[in-house]
């Protein structure tokens, strides 16, 4: 193998895998923690997930428990002015 191959761009990603696959560049201590970094992170991307969830859950049944009771206040106020209508005026004197 002639040194001068691997100045090809092919000859290059293969070097670079290569050195990515045996260690050369990164250390297996480096990588163990770049992963942990990378688990806590994605761990606390599930939590905050979670959290948006029970909000938006939360959001949504109180939005329906509002409309419930405008529905109930809209109908005991037509209630309402169906009553006074139906009340006779006052004669006057």
């Amino acid at each position: 193998m002639n040194w001068a191959d691997l100045a090809t761009p092919i000859g290059c990603v293969l070097l670079l895998l290569l050195a990515l696959s045996r260690g050369w560049l990164v250390s297996g201590r480096e990588l163990d923690r770049h992963t942990k970094i990378w688990e806590a992170r994605l761990e606390e991307a599930h939590e905050r997930e979670t959290v948006w969830q029970k909000v938006a859950l939360t959001t949504e049944e109180t939005r329906r428990d509002v409309a419930d009771q405008l529905r109930t206040r809209q109908i005991i106020d037509e209630v309402v002015v169906r009553t006074i209508a139906a009340t006779p005026a006052p004669e006057e004197v």
